[in-house]
């Protein structure tokens, strides 16, 4: 069972249709500063990632 209700494709559709140009913009920026601050903090090329282990519930 999944923790969120899956919406019909339609309804998504319709979702994504309501972006406007002005959206996708700001939603350019926010990834551009968010890859540079990710980059900064050494984030790139070669960094080795080190993920936390999942824990049992």
């Amino acid at each position: 069972m999944l923790p969120f209700r899956v919406m019909a494709p339609s309804t998504l559709g319709t979702f994504l249709r309501a972006f406007t140009f002005g959206h996708v913009r700001q939603l350019e920026r926010v990834i551009a500063e968010t890859i540079r601050r990710a980059w900064s903090a050494g984030a790139g090329p070669g960094a080795k990632v080190q993920a936390p282990l999942a824990r049992g519930r």
